[in-house]
């Protein structure tokens, strides 16, 4: 994860036609590997719980396993400030994060 720094959180589907499944992927996906992270080798795994908003931001967020590095957790939120999701409205997701490095 966090190889897809490009990648855009607005959804080209029609409203509905995605997954809740599919939609952590994306916010996975999106997630960038923070240089200090790549430059020291850290990897880490960490779990976040979320409550869609019915506009699609978020509207709570509960950390539900920390990330060891701090710089993970920046990482995450930053990004879930201006991320919408489309399926998940008015529902609690859960989002297992995992930075790997990969040779």
């Amino acid at each position: 994860l966090g190889l897809g720094a490009n990648a855009s959180p607005q959804n080209n589907s029609p409203l509905g036609s995605r997954t809740e499944r599919e939609e952590i992927e994306e916010f996975q996906n999106a997630l960038s590997y923070p240089e200090l992270a790549r430059m020291q080798g850290w990897e880490d795994e960490c779990k976040f719980r979320v409550t869609v908003a019915e506009n699609g931001g978020i509207e709570s967020l509960v950390v539900v396993t920390p990330c060891q590095h701090p710089v993970f957790e920046r990482e995450v939120r930053t990004k879930l400030e201006s991320w919408k999701f489309d399926t998940a409205r008015g529902k609690d997701l859960i989002l297992p994060i995992r930075f790997k490095l990969y040779a």
